[in-house]
């Protein structure tokens, strides 16, 4: 008997130690699921879980994750649910979903979902039990995911219908990326005629010219890069002090004819000199006929309108000055850069394409102001902000620029519209000319361009570039800081303190000397009151 109590004992010691050993994968599946969970989350953000099941291993991640989560236990959900598209969905299984609400599945039809099945099953018949409900965004993991680190995903226009990723490999294809927004909009394209891209001439630190010299051989379909075609500039307005020097001669004809309803006031000096007008462009009162007509106060109402735009404008600009004034003096125009002794840098693919373009603006610069550079010295000296040059510079290369100059505590480069080449530059993807499917790219480029995803990766240009290393999210700030000023005290304001008492000074006297000048007419005048007062009125 004792030794069966014995034996007893240790079978049953033994038996409570069989489900540690057998759940020993346990924990490491429930870490790798967290972790791939949370990268998905990291590369793609979902703010919401919805999990089809019971008895799932999702449910032990819920409390790590801290994310909003919906449970469906019986699989479908009776409600209509308006779930977003940043749900994330997890199935217990390939046979924990069967969503009976038809409102519900056609809103969650396009969100991703991970699919965990058991060792046995194939993920091919899960990925194809999906396809035949035409949801997509499948990947699929198995029971050993946490020692195999394999994620399955479907995909539904290949044979076969998955493919086989290992997270272990950190996501690592070995294929080439390309990053920029001409590149977005290139890769989008072959995304959505469903094309693969076949890199040419990549790794021989190919230009812009070359790039294009290759369309023009046939050897490239699309260039992937950017040719200016550069044109003589065209002005397109007037200054402001033209505009309002016109504004003020047709207000003043308009007054002169609506007052008599003729011409027959109107001269040269009576427009120019008009005194209504004049005073209400400068926001000052003027005169208001007690009988006007409906054209007349209508004019009045375009007088007074005008009067505010103009002088809210002018202020804006003026005090612009007192809170940030410019730390150095404006460039204007090319001879500015002999004035202040500012050479530009230029480099030489940029002063041949002036040069044989026969750019007018172009011809005003002193060719002793230019500085000449090759082309990957004079980016380098572009790129790193070095304030020895001006720059030339695109505006569509001046928003990263812009971006970067952000972080410093002053900018130290500014984009002129006074010195600008050409307001209106022709700037294209250079396409080889019997490409059979230019038409397509050229809707795709207007589509893209008409949602507004162009100017959304011209403006995160910048932060490719951080993301890639070339350059640094905080760069060091190269404006030197400015030398602490001293408060204003009275002594700063004496002199004007004083000549305002002298001029005080001087109306005052001023003023008693008329007083005592006109002394004998205020007498008699005031003489004449008080004989008003002392007549008796008449007898009626």
């Amino acid at each position: 008997m004792a030794l069966l109590v014995i034996l007893l004992l240790c079978l049953g010691q033994a038996g409570a130690h069989f489900p540690a050993i057998f759940d020993e994968s346990k924990p490491d599946l429930e870490d790798a699921l967290l972790r791939l969970l949370r990268r998905v989350r990291h590369d793609e953000f979902f703010d919401t879980l919805l999990i089809y099941g019971r008895d799932c291993i999702f449910h032990t991640l819920i409390k790590d994750l801290e994310i909003s989560t919906v449970l469906a236990s019986m699989g479908s959900t009776q409600s209509d649910w308006e779930f977003n598209s940043l749900t994330m969905i997890l199935c217990c299984d390939d046979e924990a979903e069967f969503e009976n609400n038809e409102h519900t599945f056609m809103k969650m039809q396009r969100n991703r979902r991970l699919i965990y099945v058991g060792k046995d099953i194939q993920p091919g018949s899960v990925c194809g039990d999906y396809f035949e409900d035409e949801v997509y965004n499948i990947a699929v993991v198995k029971e050993d995911f946490g020692v195999s680190n394999i994620i399955y995903a479907c995909r539904p226009f290949q044979e076969p219908n998955f493919v086989e990723l290992s997270l272990s490999a950190d996501k690592n294809t070995g294929e080439e990326r390309l990053i920029g927004f001409v590149a977005n909009l290139i890769t989008n394209f072959a995304q959505r005629i469903n094309a693969t891209l076949k890199l040419y001439n990549v790794h021989n630190n190919s230009n812009v010219r070359d790039i294009l010299l290759n369309v023009r051989k046939g050897k490239v379909d699309i260039g992937m890069g950017l040719e200016t075609y550069s044109g003589v500039r065209k002005d397109n307005g007037s200054p402001v002090l033209g505009i309002f020097v016109v504004l003020f001669c047709i207000l003043s004809v308009l007054l002169i004819y609506s007052r008599k309803k003729s011409w027959q006031d109107l001269n040269l000096a009576n427009v120019l000199l008009n005194d209504v007008s004049l005073r209400g462009l400068l926001g000052q009162s003027f005169p208001f006929p007690s009988n006007a007509s409906n054209h007349l106060r209508l004019i009045f109402i375009l007088l007074c309108f005008a009067s505010v735009m103009l002088n809210t404008m002018y202020n804006a600009y003026l005090q612009s000055y007192f809170t940030d004034p410019p730390t150095e003096p404006p460039i204007r125009s090319f001879q500015d850069l002999t004035k202040y002794n500012k050479k530009l840098a230029v480099s030489a693919h940029e002063f041949s394409e002036m040069t044989i373009t026969n750019n007018t603006k172009f011809k005003e610069i002193n060719i002793n102001d230019m500085v000449i550079f090759n082309s990957d010295e004079y980016l380098k000296l572009r790129d790193s902000l070095n304030q020895s040059y001006n720059y030339f510079v695109v505006e569509t290369e001046w928003n990263t620029y812009e971006e970067q100059q952000r972080m410093f505590k002053e900018p130290i480069f500014y984009l002129s519209n006074d010195l600008c080449l050409t307001h209106f530059m022709h700037i294209a993807i250079p396409v080889r000319r019997l490409c059979p499917y230019r038409h397509l790219f050229d809707e795709h480029i207007m589509s893209q361009n008409e949602f507004g995803l162009v100017g959304y990766w011209r403006v995160h240009s910048f932060f490719d570039m951080v993301r890639l290393g070339i350059t640094p999210l905080i760069p060091k700030d190269l404006k030197p800081p400015k030398a602490a000023e001293s408060s204003l005290i009275a002594q700063d304001i004496l002199w004007i303190m004083v000549m305002y008492l002298v001029a005080m000074g001087i109306s005052i006297l001023i003023f008693f000397l008329e007083v005592l000048s006109t002394r004998e007419r205020f007498r008699r005048w005031w003489r004449g009151i008080g004989q008003c007062y002392k007549r008796k009125p008449p007898k009626i």
